[in-house]
């Protein structure tokens, strides 16, 4: 607990009043006269006169208060923790709640406007020109416009202008909008105001006049007044009827209704009006009575607002006359402002707190918590009378309740240990006007020790920066911005915050990337300060006295971060992180800054302090201002409490006679005195802060001398020519830049730390790890330029030659003779590698300071710190080192010199030599490579491509050898002794270690980790690149693996003709899956063998055509197939089929897609040979003996009109010889000679010829190859994997292999693998039951549908055969009998490979019988087993066969389906003869002659499912269960052929299948014969009578 004391009177003698504990704000007031006290979140009035101070309670069941506005005629606006507002009279103790549906986060008034801020970091204002921050007048709250994408955080008012502190929102957080209307837009049109914002010219009536002070409003009647949205600012705010202006919360009426909705939120539309101090309650709910009982509370006088800002803008007198008491009669501008300016009253009603349009979530918490506003009348004056010892326990309980809530107040955040407060004499140490301030202005130090006087709500709070305290040193706070767990929030403590634990939080934030704490530290060093109102006294910092009227950001030459700001009357201070104080303004007596003798400081400037100081808190009040320093010392400068003329007065600590090691944290100011807070802050914990805060100015002013440098802005920084700056010096600035940002962070978590436990809670303490990465990082750039000697000022650069000295005098504290000349940018940098330095020593003095009480991970940081600090100094000497190098090594090696590189050794200072060669070559060692210098050549190694043996030691003839083997060449390394070799070995070994994690993982040199540095062998398989600079390979680019010097493992080639091969390798040749691509577009996939492809893979050639297929040798030899030329274009083709050595051979289809015919036969070396049959385009079908592309001997044609040729012809149609032709009933015998559809020449016998088979011709088939030839290479493929033998291991072996080139391709595995990858018991070992059964169709499916099984691989490659044969562009109906005895034929030998895997399945020429007690039994065949599996991707194929076969009769029946389906049910039921008896079921009466699709609908939907199912017996079940639905019907009438028949015809109308004929058809012909017996035969055999009966029925319905 800290405590507090006024001291009244300053610089005064008397003896320092106790104040209440805990107090985090302090006003004065004048009515009564005293302090207004914020304490533990409650509000207390200390009067002067008694000493005494009385607490208020009539804000206790609403909750804490977290801030309070200027007091304005006895009355303060105060903010809840709840975001709520109330009015709080002080003399009555009276709370009145203002309706509000912001969560507000703090208010700050003037005479002249009043700004609210809310929780999301906007800024809302009522009042005129230019203090309200918008061009015009503003009678309600507008929104304040800032740049987008920023918050605010800090809002302070001055006598006439308001600052702000702006940062940056957190990255993925959108800027809460609020929407616009057309109407404030006409009405903003009408004004006239200045486009630069500076006058208003336009005279607008104010809306207050006297007559219309009071409107009473009735509970229960609903509000009128408009909802009124400003569309400037994308603000909505409503227009209350009300006339005068009050700023309170009011409870929502009840009978309030919504008006319109926007953005979710309920905007409200309330006619309210305002409440007086001493109102009485009233019975009717309204909170005024009449105007009298108003007039006399306010005690207002009708005058015009908007004048006054006229009068303010064009007056000529000083501007610090302006802002009079308002009881100053001889103020020039009281008179002149219409309604007085009585502060709030004037400018603010209570109905005009703006109605947000954002969704406020509610807060159980505050409900319980708080008052509820339901149980409250809408006119109550909140009095409760309570004592203080009561009001003391309820703000401690409700302290704790509130720590859970989503908006947590700061402004009583006291994080400390044994704080106490005192007020002392401060007199003794006066400095006056005329003095020479010491050493203060020749010393003007930038930075110095910053205790921010924002203190975060706990260490897990992210977000502990720009929070500041309430009081008259910041009349505002920041918001809380975001009450979630997805980012950092700010802290916003209640009355009491217990000290938080750190073990929890520091776990976490070691945890924490350094990119986010980064990111963070950038959002947190983007705050900037703006400005707005009257500048006549220059307190806007803009450079000049013109007014702003809308927020204006202030410039100024200060690199640090702004974490406060306080304003005066007509001056402002503001604080940094680095504790340096500026100020601007008003500067009579010396209130802005002192040292300055002009009256007014129109830009930014420093005040000074001593050396070695840096402020820790600001406050101002009026015309005096107060800086207090880390030390303790107290700087008053202007007046303050007192009629000292001095400019500045300064009072040490040691004046202030405190107890021994408190130090004052927080300073307020009021009209008559000071209030200090001062805490028990342990001299150790304030050495970590203060090194931890020198750290951040010391890398701050690099930072702005390096921006300077790479990045100017100006234009005398223009002259440093940016481009001349080399990338390494851009490095540099990056990295610091970032290491900044770190340090940004790292500091505002470490303002708050007192004791000396909390200084293992500082920030650079808690993320130790990531400050050191980042230095070295830094450290790492700057090695690199002083490696390369690329820090010298150039004399571009000499302009900064000042700006680096002033750093190193002032920052650093270097003498002045030890400055070095052109290296001075390099001993800067230097300076600042060396910050960890008196860090480490700070925790050895925090070690030494616990005592045997130090935890073990103190010792391991200071340990790890210590290993840092020396690694990094290695490192820069090693830099050295390397500079020196390079300065000797001549223009030889020039070309070899990169930053990045490092000397490690020499053969001339560590002996080493080349054996094998006559001249002496010198080697040198880099941290990358190998370099050999020879007599005139010089010749590099990359380490990451150098192999390391270092042969045995032969006693008789010792050779200290080390032998290097590379992708080229083998080396032998000789030394002059053991310990030389061990050298050069370890030193190489360690550099290809680095050198592979550099490539592997960045650079490395920027990591340093906690481990003990262990020596590690260069490891023999790696992955790195290479270029062949001679051989076969000259020329080749290699990256990927490799193994002791050969390519290995994956890898990419890139050939010097252009050629490039991705994939795996294995001892110099590729082996494995892999990709080759040729300069000219060409392609080669699949898997190599020592160099060659083989297997299953896919070639493209440059004129795009693709074969797919097995491959020897690169070459297509098996089972593949090949497309050319794209569709329909010239050569376009596709072939399938056996290949031999690139050939066509063997068995094979070739589709020409631009002749339009299809081949189906024999092949020989890429001819046609031998047996097959051609269908074309013109529906000619032909078959015969081939011989090299051409037919041979007889043949058999068939012609798409159903004519049949059987004899000699040259091709498709064209005759040639002797034959016989049967077309059109005629029967010719003869010599046929020409084309069978222009001229045919024939000489023969004539004869009459009557078909006995009905239909079309099918093909004899005479001439085909023989089905059980066809695709046999697809069949030996998967006897050559997987044979007759020992078929399981095999299996499992092919899957394995599978699954590798898989993983190398980076497929997904397959969800059936597990399953697949167990041998299934059922099936091995006889009987085979019903459940053994299942479990063999269960794997047949799962290994069919798995890409890796062979029995996939092997079905997918005969569905792909299968649908080029008979599917695609020439399908055709003479190729059904073919594409069935096709089909049979691979069923039957895929059986018999099935049952090499379950050899209890039944022969393929038989049928098992498997009875089971629940059912009928099952039948297993082959067909039952395979069809399954072969027909769902064949159906499409083999059904339009068969389409194409049933189009004729199709197309009838679907003729009848159509003209049949017009009718209702009952006409149909009729035509078709349906037994009336069901059909007839509906009640006498009742109309059905317009229903349709009434009756037998179970049947009919079961009957459409019959296109889903593509087996047989699926089909035949579906038909099954269509009769079964319509014998269900009735019960009552025995099921005859002739009931059932016409039946199953209206259900077949009603169904509408397609191409029902051709699915019958396709039934009947893949039906086995013991499906079609039983009632199964009989639903068939119904339903295709049903189907022909249609096809015959020449009578229509009328």
């Amino acid at each position: 607990m800290s405590e507090s004391f006024y001291w009244e009177g300053f610089p005064g003698s008397r003896i320092p009043v106790l104040l209440p504990p805990n107090v985090s704000e302090i006003l004065p007031i004048k009515s009564p006269p005293g302090l207004l006290l914020l304490s533990e979140g409650c509000l207390h009035i200390h009067s002067p006169i008694s000493g005494h101070s009385k607490p208020l309670s009539c804000t206790l069941p609403l909750g804490c208060v977290t801030s309070v506005s200027n007091p304005q005629d006895g009355c303060v606006l105060a903010v809840l923790d709840t975001g709520n507002m109330v009015q709080i009279s002080l003399a009555a103790d009276t709370a009145t709640p203002a309706p509000a549906q912001l969560h507000l986060a703090s208010v700050a008034t003037s005479p002249y406007h009043t700004a609210i801020l809310d929780t999301q970091g906007r800024v809302f204002s009522k009042g005129v020109p230019p203090m309200v921050g918008t061009l015009n007048k503003c009678d309600k709250f507008e929104k304040i416009r800032f740049p987008t994408g920023h918050e605010v955080i800090q809002l302070v008012t001055g006598g006439d202008f308001t600052a702000a502190l702006v940062r940056r929102r957190e990255a993925g957080v959108i800027s809460p909008a609020t929407p616009d209307t057309d109407i404030v837009t006409a009405l903003s049109l009408e004004r006239e105001s200045c486009p630069l914002g500076l006058a208003v010219t336009a005279e607008v009536s104010h809306p207050l006049k006297e007559e219309s002070l009071v409107t009473k409003v009735d509970a229960t009647t609903e509000s009128e007044s408009d909802v009124i949205v400003k569309t400037d600012d994308e603000v909505a705010v409503i227009e209350e009827k009300a006339a005068t202006l009050l700023p309170q919360e009011v409870l929502m009426n009840e009978n309030a209704k919504p008006t319109d909705h926007v953005d979710g939120s309920g905007v409200i539309d309330l006619e309210l009006n305002e409440l007086g101090n001493e109102l009485p309650r009233d019975d009717d709910k309204s909170i005024l009575r009449n105007d009298e009982v108003l007039e006399n509370v306010l005690k207002l006088k009708t005058r015009n607002i908007e004048q006054n800002y006229k009068d303010l803008a064009d007056h000529g007198e000083p501007i610090s006359d302006i802002l009079a008491s308002h009881d100053d009669k001889d103020d020039p501008y009281v008179a002149d402002i219409d309604d007085q300016p009585v502060g709030i009253k004037s400018l603010i009603k209570l109905e005009d707190i703006f109605i947000s349009t954002d969704t406020v979530p509610s807060n159980d918490a505050d409900k319980s918590d708080g008052l509820d506003s339901s149980s409250l009348p809408q006119n109550v004056d909140i009095n409760f009378m309570k004592n203080e010892d009561n009001a003391r326990d309820e703000a401690d309980t409700d302290s704790t309740k509130n720590c859970k809530r989503d908006s947590i107040s700061l402004d009583s955040v006291q994080v400390s240990s044994n704080p106490l407060s005192y007020v002392t004499d401060l007199g003794k140490s006066v400095w006056s006007n005329s003095m020479s301030l010491l050493s203060l202005s020749s010393h003007q130090s930038g930075t110095s020790g910053s205790s921010e006087q924002q203190l975060g709500n706990s260490l897990e709070k992210l977000d502990l920066s720009g929070v500041v305290r309430h009081g008259e040193k910041s009349s505002s706070e920041p918001p809380t911005l975001r009450q979630d767990d997805s980012s950092p929030s700010l802290a916003w403590p209640v009355r009491r915050q217990s000290q938080s634990s750190g073990a929890s939080s520091v776990g976490r934030r070691e945890a924490e990337s350094l990119e986010r704490l980064c990111k963070e530290g950038a959002r947190l060093g983007s705050v900037q300060v703006f400005c707005w109102g009257v500048g006549r006294r220059g307190q806007l910092g803009q450079g000049d006295m013109l007014a702003r009227n809308t927020p204006s950001v202030v410039e100024w030459a200060g690199g640090s971060r702004v974490v406060k700001v306080a304003a005066g009357s007509h001056h402002c201070l503001a604080l940094t992180d680095t504790g340096e104080v500026w100020g601007w303004g008003d500067n009579t007596q010396g209130q802005a800054v002192y040292t300055e003798q002009l009256a007014v400081v129109l830009s930014p400037g420093v005040v000074t302090l001593q050396v070695g100081e840096r402020g820790r808190d600001i406050a101002c009040l009026g015309m005096g201002s107060v800086v207090l320093s880390d030390v303790g010392r107290v700087y008053v400068m202007g007046s303050v409490g007192g009629n000292s003329k001095a400019r500045v007065q300064v009072v040490a600590l040691s004046d202030l006679k405190l107890e021994k090691g408190l130090l004052p944290t927080d300073v307020w100011v009021s009209d008559d005195g000071l209030v200090m807070c001062c805490s028990k802050v342990h001299p150790v914990t304030e050495g970590v802060v203060r090194t931890e805060v020198t750290m951040l100015a010391q890398v701050g002013g690099v930072l702005s001398l390096l921006e300077r440098m790479v990045s100017p802005k100006t234009a005398s920084a223009d002259q440093l020519n940016y481009s001349r700056v080399s990338p390494a010096v851009k490095s540099v600035r990056d990295t610091l830049l970032s290491f900044h940002q770190l340090l940004t962070y790292t500091v505002s978590c470490s303002t708050h730390c007192t004791s000396l436990p909390q200084s293992l809670h500082t920030g650079v303490y808690t993320h130790l790890p990531q400050v050191v990465t980042s230095l070295t990082q830094f450290h790492t750039a700057v090695s690199d330029c002083i490696a390369a000697d690329s820090l010298l000022l150039d004399s571009y650069q000499q302009l900064l030659l000042p700006n680096i000295v002033q750093l190193l005098l002032t920052q650093f504290h270097l003498p002045q003779a030890s400055i070095q000349g052109q290296g001075v940018m390099e001993q800067l940098l230097t300076l600042t590698l060396k910050l960890l330095t008196p860090y480490l020593a700070s925790l050895m003095s925090v070690q030494v300071a616990l005592g045997h009480t130090a935890s073990p991970t103190l010792m391991e940081n200071i340990s790890f710190l210590t290993s840092s600090v020396r690694t990094l100094e290695k490192a820069l000497v090693a830099a050295d080192s390397t500079r020196m190098f390079w300065q000797s090594a001549g223009p030889r090696l020039a070309h070899l010199m990169l930053p990045s590189r490092r000397l490690v050794l020499d053969s001339r200072r560590q002996p080493l030599t080349l054996q094998g060669h006559f001249s002496r070559h010198w080697l040198v060692l880099l941290s990358d490579v190998l370099i050999d210098v020879g007599y005139s050549t010089v010749t590099t190694h990359p380490l990451a491509t150098v192999w390391l043996e270092v042969p045995s030691v032969v006693s008789s003839h010792p050779k200290y050898e080390i032998v290097l083997s590379t992708p080229e060449d083998t080396l032998t390394l000789l030394a002059p002794d053991s310990g030389g070799r061990t050298v050069w070995v370890q030193a190489m070994q360690r550099c290809v270690v680095d050198t592979l994690a550099r490539a592997r993982e960045g650079d490395t040199r920027c990591k340093i980790g906690r481990e003990k540095e262990t020596f590690i062998a260069a490891p023999i398989s790696r992955t790195a690149s290479y270029t062949w600079s001679k051989g076969e390979l000259k020329g080749c680019k290699y990256e990927g693996g490799w193994l002791q010097g050969k390519v290995h493992g994956r890898g990419k080639m890139e050939y010097s003709d252009g050629a490039v091969h991705t994939g795996l390798w294995r001892g110099g040749l590729r082996h494995g899956m892999g990709v080759w691509v040729g300069a000219d577009g060409s392609r080669m996939e699949g898997s190599w063998v020592r160099g060659r492809l083989e297997g299953r893979g896919k070639l493209v050639d440059s004129n795009g055509g693709v074969y797919e297929g097995n491959l020897v040798d690169g070459v297509p030899c098996g089972h593949g197939i090949r497309k050319e030329g794209r569709f329909m274009g010239n050569g376009a083709s596709v072939y399938i089929g056996d290949w031999v050595k690139g050939l066509r051979h063997g068995y094979g289809v070739l589709e020409d897609i631009m002749v339009g015919e299809k081949y189906m036969g024999m092949w020989c070396e890429g001819a046609k040979q031998g047996r097959g049959c051609v269908v074309n385009s013109d529906g000619v079908y032909y078959e015969g003996n081939f011989s090299n592309n051409r037919l041979c001997g007889g043949g058999i044609m068939l012609f798409e009109d159903g004519a049949r040729y059987e004899g000699d012809f040259a091709g498709a149609g064209e005759f040639n010889g002797r034959g016989t032709l049967v077309a059109g009933g005629k029967k010719m015998v003869g010599t046929f000679y020409g084309n069978y559809s222009e001229s045919m020449k024939f000489n023969g016998e004539i004869s009459s010829y009557v078909s006995d088979i009905p239909g079309p011709l099918e093909p004899d088939m005479k001439y085909t190859v023989d089905p059980d030839m066809k695709w046999v290479e697809v069949f030996n493929r998967w006897q050559s994997v997987v044979g007759v033998e020992q078929v399981w291991d095999k299996v499992a072996i092919a899957i394995n292999q599978a699954k590798a080139d898989g993983r190398e391709t980076g497929a997904s595995p397959h969800p059936g693998m597990d399953y697949l990858e167990m041998i299934p018991v059922a099936g091995q070992q006889p009987p085979l039951t019903r459940e053994h059964l299942e479990e063999v169709e269960k794997y047949l499916l799962v290994a069919t549908s798995c890409p890796l099984h062979p029995l996939a691989s092997l079905l997918s490659q005969l569905v792909e055969a299968f649908t080029a044969s008979y599917g695609g562009v020439r399908s055709h109906p003479t190729l059904l009998p073919h594409a069935i005895k096709e089909l049979s034929s691979i069923s039957t030998r895929l059986y018999s490979l099935v049952k090499t895997l379950f050899p209890v399945l039944p022969r393929p020429d038989s049928s098992l019988w498997i009875s089971t007690p629940d059912t009928d039994g099952i039948t297993v065949t082959p067909t039952s087993l395979l069809h399954p599996l072969m027909l769902p991707p064949l159906h499409p194929t083999i059904f339009m066969l068969y389409a194409l076969r049933e189009a004729k009769p199709d197309s009838i029946y679907w003729e009848r389906i159509l003209r049949w389906n017009k009718h209702p049910d009952e006409t149909l039921l009729i035509f078709l003869d349906v037994d009336h008896r069901l059909y007839q079921d509906a009640e006498p009466g009742t109309p059905q002659h317009r229903d349709r699709d009434k009756h037998f609908l179970g049947a009919i939907n079961t009957l459409q499912q019959i296109k889903t199912m593509f087996t047989p017996k699926q089909k035949l079940e579906i038909v099954l269960a269509m009769f079964k639905a319509i014998t269900g019907t009735s019960t009552t009438i025995t099921w005859s052929m002739d009931t059932l028949l016409p039946v199953c015809m209206y259900v077949v109308v009603r169904a509408r299948v397609l191409q029902l004929g051709a699915e019958l058809a396709m039934l009947q012909d893949l039906m086995e014969t013991y499906l079609f017996q039983g009632e199964q035969g009989i639903m068939l055999t119904t339903l295709l009578a049903a189907y022909h009966q249609m096809l015959r029925e020449s009578v229509f319905i009328n």
